[in-house]
């Protein structure tokens, strides 16, 4: 009888410990990924940023002046400067 209780007694503070367990597992990767989905939204809008100051300063924005823009600040650093275009 002794033994089932204490088997009982251990059952439940190992299923309280893997509960404990997963859910700082789980509250670990949240924060991972919140973080990083925060720098990639920030870069995206200092990106936006030095386009809007450029195309706000520029006298003649052309595809060419962005073009070179685009290369100089590099894909690698921006990745969503692929996708952007001038159009008159």
């Amino acid at each position: 009888m002794i033994g089932v209780l204490t088997s009982v007694i251990g059952a439940a503070r190992w299923q309280s410990y893997a509960s404990n367990q997963q859910q700082q597992r789980l509250n670990t990767t949240t924060e991972t990924v919140a973080s990083t989905l925060s720098a990639y939204l920030q870069r995206d809008q200092d990106l936006v940023q030095v386009v809007r100051s450029t195309v706000a300063t520029g006298l003649t924005t052309t595809n060419t002046s962005l073009e070179q823009l685009f290369t100089t600040i590099g894909p690698e650093r921006y990745p969503g400067v692929v996708g952007l275009a001038y159009v008159e």
